[in-house]
């Protein structure tokens, strides 16, 4: 196995790595592993995930973007559910998937809201709509007309 193919194969099963931790886990030498990653980066097959105290973290781009269709796949019928549901039915990595999650919240793919009862992150493919504007009040009121108007 030559030194992209144990990057990439490192890489599709594990969280996203340094070159620092490539090294160690590839035992391959410095030069090697920078050469690969760089020309895997101009490739596009590796992306930098994350840059934490000036260290690049590296990702494997396709299957990053096959992870997040994944995830959102799973919302395109208008369900709500938890990370953990996710994860089961997705069969990604739990930690993954709630970093997807929270991601596409940003981005505004996602709604998040607390559930308070079950201490969990809910999340949707829209924000659930409440008759009479977001004001909770005039939601009230406009349910309490209703229900005289009906009577």
């Amino acid at each position: 196995m030559n030194a992209k193919d144990k990057i990439i194969t490192y890489l599709e099963t594990h969280k996203p790595a340094s070159k620092k931790e490539l090294i160690a886990v590839t035992k391959l030498p410095v030069n090697r592993i920078n050469q690969v990653v760089r020309d895997l980066l101009e490739s596009g097959q590796l992306e930098i995930h994350s840059v934490t105290n000036k260290v690049n973290h590296y990702r494997l781009t396709d299957l990053h973007n096959q992870r997040v269709k994944a995830v959102l796949d799973y919302f395109e019928d208008g369900s709500s559910s938890t990370s953990g549901e996710v994860s089961d039915i997705t069969g990604l990595d739990k930690t993954t998937v709630t970093q997807i999650l929270i991601s596409l919240n940003k981005q505004g793919e996602l709604h998040r809201e607390w559930h308070g009862q079950r201490k969990l992150w809910v999340y949707s493919k829209s924000a659930p709509f409440v008759f009479g504007c977001a004001n909770h009040l005039t939601a009230f009121i406009n349910n309490a007309l209703r229900e005289v108007r009906a009577s």
